[in-house]
């Protein structure tokens, strides 16, 4: 059992000496004494010091292609876009293609009053119960 042991650690160690070899050998390969960087992105000058992420690719032995990576903006979602239905004092009730959708939002010094705070959500969700029941295009069945 021992040397079973011994013998995956031994191969443990060959392993870790055999990637700080290859990691040692890379970082002399990839030193580069002189480079040219066109560079692409949002704002073509770059302040000293500024840093930026970008893609670097390998055009040729001394030229390289540096490209800003930017974020695409997510396209429009109409069936996303909600639309107010009613509202109270501490909440919100809204519909979309996928349903209707009823938020609260209480400040942190009115939820210290626990009474207060429970008695207020359970009227405000009553007054949302009674527009619902009132908008005939929800309550179709």
């Amino acid at each position: 059992m021992e040397a079973s042991k011994a013998k995956k650690s031994q191969v443990a160690k060959v392993s870790a000496k055999a990637q700080v070899k290859k990691a040692a050998e890379a970082a002399v390969k990839s030193s580069f004494l002189e480079m040219n960087v066109k560079f692409v992105g949002n704002e073509s000058v770059i302040q000293t010091g500024e840093t930026r992420d970008v893609k670097l690719t390998l055009l040729d032995e001394d030229n390289f292609l540096a490209v800003e990576k930017s974020h695409k903006p997510s396209a429009p979602r109409p069936d996303r876009k909600r639309k107010v239905l009613a509202r109270t004092i501490h909440g919100t009730m809204s519909q979309d293609n996928y349903g209707v959708y009823v938020g609260f939002y209480f400040r942190n010094d009115e939820i210290a009053k626990n009474v207060w705070l429970a008695e207020s959500l359970e009227s405000e969700a009553e007054k949302f119960g009674d527009e619902v029941v009132e908008m005939e295009e929800l309550c179709q069945s």
